[in-house]
């Protein structure tokens, strides 16, 4: 007779990033309590202990510079500590597809207007990083980046997060539920801000080009 826990599936991991202020932490925190899932969020850990999992300080953006690997291995002996015991795991951001090996990426967005208020409204950010950040919104750098950085195997859908907290987490876990449901891990998504999901082709859906010029 073995002892060995066996589970017929492993945990649904799922990645959500964005650039700062499109809601990623508040959205993750509101989708793991309602789908039971872990909430695992790396800029704590990264915070937690900055001499490991950082690489020191930019001084003009204000902010941490990241150490991927390190917090890569931190984020996945998570996993593997609590893979019997949750059901599934939200890894949650800007560098969350890096640091996992997700079944499931969603990007959220925002106006670039929209953003850039919302950015503006943070003690002690940077000017810089609200412009680098509203100018990385209308290139698409993290849907790019998280088509870079994940295998093949893993979905990406883009939801647009401009409404209210609630009904963007809606939109969120409406889309975990479908994609765990029909399991179409070989397709690429996007979601509009009514909460509607599409095939589309590798390129973002959402075209901020026009809004960036007035925002920045």
């Amino acid at each position: 007779m073995t002892t060995n826990k066996r589970r017929k599936k492993p945990p649904f991991v799922v990645a959500i990033t964005g650039t700062p202020g499109t809601g990623k932490t508040t959205i993750s925190n509101a989708v793991s309590k309602k789908l039971d899932f872990a909430h695992v969020d790396v800029s704590s850990i990264i915070k937690s202990d900055v001499k490991r999992y950082g690489l020191g300080w930019d001084d003009e953006r204000k902010t941490i510079i990241a150490n991927i690997p390190e917090t890569r291995k931190k984020v996945l002996a998570l996993i593997r500590k609590n893979e019997y015991k949750r059901k599934g795991f939200v890894i949650d951001g800007h560098f969350s597809p890096e640091v996992c090996k997700p079944d499931l990426v969603i990007v959220l967005r925002c106006p670039p207007k929209k953003l850039y208020k919302r950015l503006k409204t943070r003690k002690n950010y940077a000017e810089r990083s609200v412009k680098e950040n509203v100018e990385a919104e209308c290139i698409d750098s993290c849907f790019v980046h998280a088509q870079q950085s994940t295998s093949k195997a893993a979905c990406i859908i883009e939801i647009e997060t401009s409404g209210t907290v609630r009904g963007d987490s809606e939109k969120v876990i409406h889309a975990i539920k479908s994609f765990m449901i029909h399991n179409h891990r070989n397709q690429r998504f996007a979601s509009s801000s009514a909460g509607r999901t599409e095939k589309t082709a590798m390129r973002s859906k959402f075209d901020y080009s026009d809004e960036c010029i007035i925002a920045v």
